[in-house]
């Protein structure tokens, strides 16, 4: 199976290093860099193109405007009317006159014309699962990195479906997924709820009060990070231990010049390497549009990606994240707020307020984001903090068992 380039966009998000540079699809919709002789049939590219080839809006007339020859135009047009459309690119292909010049034009003027795909556009529907872009994106991340155990106890999915999807690699489409022996409704239905929950997944997280206590008197900074919150984040950032860094941002109200220590005190603590979105005014009343700028930023720019968040309710965290929450409510896993200053409830509707980390873990591990050995090892660092104790500790895994 060719890797095109969807499925590099893929793997490029994992960290997966490949042999091809990755660009982005074009801006104003043109397909620059997405070479149409190359697609793979079921990404957004190829099910764009279709659409508009299949679509009865699609005259002789807007062929033309495509570039396509008159001649070339009416075999498209005399093909697509006949009993049956277009089913897929090398179908079109196939048609004299359409060359690798010809598809290009064509796919172009789909992407300007709209006919492609994006986000929570749906792609399509397999064995009866529909798909939005996003998701699908997230899906064939999962069946292309995901290891044999974790589509087997994380995904749920039974032998032979694992073993399908592991020998099939790379996967290039939901299509192709679809396609495989042993995959089926109830395979892609479990892959698409646990795609948006798996290892890789994102981090939004803002500083003080969140990872980053009130440091003593004389100090910039403290002395050590929350219990428990850089073995938390590890195991966000990195999942067994194969998981590719760069999935995490900080997002602060502190400005330029309060940050300048920060990144290297991170990095002694253990906590993740990531990106600080500062604020301009340090004004707490604006500093809730700025966060809110740049946490839209990052979810706009990271198509696909899904995201635990940390906060705290010391200033505008609260307000700001319920704020991303009602604009992205399919991409932020959870948004937890760390409560260090009692604060009005209804400022935390939709949030998981939680006093340690230790009950960031138990919540995650009852999700299935993590395992139950990673929440141990986060509430064991809670324990040695001295913030919960062992009996706690398992009382919490207790209760937090899967369903």
């Amino acid at each position: 199976m060719q890797i095109t380039r969807w499925l590099l966009l893929a793997l490029a998000a994992c960290g997966i290093p490949t042999d091809e540079e990755v660009d982005d699809f074009g801006p104003g919709g043109k397909a620059d860099g997405v070479d149409a002789s190359k697609l793979t049939e079921g990404t957004p590219p190829a099910v764009g193109l279709l659409r508009f080839v299949n679509d009865s809006s699609t005259t002789l007339v807007r062929l033309r405007e495509a570039g396509v020859t008159s001649a070339t135009a009416k075999k498209l047009i005399a093909h697509r009317d006949a009993p049956d459309p277009f089913d897929d690119v090398p179908e079109l292909d196939a048609i004299s006159g359409v060359g690798p010049s010809t598809l290009q034009k064509l796919l172009d003027f789909a992407f300007a014309q709209g006919f492609v795909p994006e986000g929570a556009d749906v792609l399509g529907t397999y064995d009866g699962v529909t798909f939005t872009v996003d998701q699908a994106g997230a899906v064939v991340r999962v069946v292309n990195t995901a290891s044999s155990a974790q589509l087997d106890v994380d995904a749920d999915l039974d032998g032979p479906a694992v073993t399908a999807i592991v020998d099939a690699r790379p996967i290039g489409s939901v299509l192709a997924l679809s396609k495989l022996a042993s995959v089926g409704q109830v395979t892609l239905e479990k892959l698409r709820a646990h795609a948006t929950t798996a290892r890789e997944i994102g981090v939004i997280s803002d500083l003080d009060s969140t990872i980053i206590p009130p440091a003593p008197s004389g100090q910039e900074l403290p002395d050590a990070p929350y219990a428990g919150i850089a073995e938390l984040m590890q195991i966000l950032e990195h999942g067994d231990g194969s998981g590719a860094a760069g999935d995490f941002n900080f997002v602060t109200a502190r400005q330029p010049s309060g940050v300048v220590e920060v990144p290297d005190w991170l990095a002694l603590h253990g906590v993740p390497a990531g990106p600080i979105s500062t604020g301009i005014s340090g004004i707490p009343g604006v500093a809730k549009a700025e966060k809110v700028r740049d946490i839209t930023k990052i979810i706009e720019g990271n198509p696909g990606q899904a995201y635990v968040m940390f906060g705290d309710t010391n200033h505008v965290d609260p307000d700001a994240y319920r704020t991303i929450l009602a604009s992205f409510p399919d991409r932020v896993t959870i948004a937890f707020m760390h409560d260090v200053k009692t604060i009005d409830p209804t400022r935390l509707v939709g949030l998981f307020v939680v006093k340690n980390y230790a009950q960031s873990a138990a919540e995650l591990f009852r999700r299935k984001v993590i395992s139950e050995a990673q929440a141990r090892s986060v509430m064991e660092a809670v324990v040695a903090g001295g913030e919960i104790t062992q009996p706690e500790l398992e009382a919490l895994i207790a209760a937090n068992q899967p369903n």
